[in-house]
């Protein structure tokens, strides 16, 4: 078992096309793009996530509000190539995997579950986004995106490499 001590951050290595890293910072901008908006109005995008009845109510809404803001943010290290621990980086893209499912189930759970709801919330509710499938297939982009990074920067090595 590894100590402490021996936990390290690393440069990222050496991606597999210059086209990933111009995707990587493209994701990057949207993510930090929608996590401002989000946090600018942070209280009425609580009280937006709760409206989507999510199963388990209230405390699943508050719940998802956080965990996403969590995972926009902490997914960006992996985005930006800086220098992490391994665990740390496969955890930051690990998160740049669950923000577009996040959105995606969202989206889906509000198109097919509510009709009263006037706004998605992928800009948090400083921009006013009507629910549609739009939004199902900008989730679907997104998660493209993450995984042409994910393919990228893949920071685990295979046997076979070695």
């Amino acid at each position: 078992m590894r100590s402490i001590k021996e936990i390290k951050a690393e440069p990222a290595g050496q991606p597999k096309s210059a086209d990933s890293v111009k995707a990587a910072y493209l994701y990057a901008v949207v993510l930090v793009v929608i996590v401002l908006a989000q946090l600018f109005t942070f209280e009425k995008f609580t009280t937006l996530m709760i409206s989507f009845n999510f199963l388990g109510g209230e405390m699943s809404g508050r719940l998802a509000t956080s965990l996403i803001v969590i995972f926009e943010v902490f997914a960006l290290p992996f985005l930006l190539r800086l220098r992490l621990s391994k665990l740390m980086r496969v955890t930051s893209m690990v998160f740049s995997w669950l923000v577009p499912l996040f959105w995606l189930k969202s989206s889906l759970w509000v198109l097919l579950t509510s009709d009263s709801v006037v706004n998605i919330g992928l800009l948090g509710t400083a921009v006013k986004l009507p629910p549609g499938w739009w939004a199902v297939c900008v989730s679907i982009a997104l998660g493209f995106l993450s995984a042409w990074v994910s393919w990228g920067f893949w920071p685990l090595s295979s046997k076979r490499s070695k």
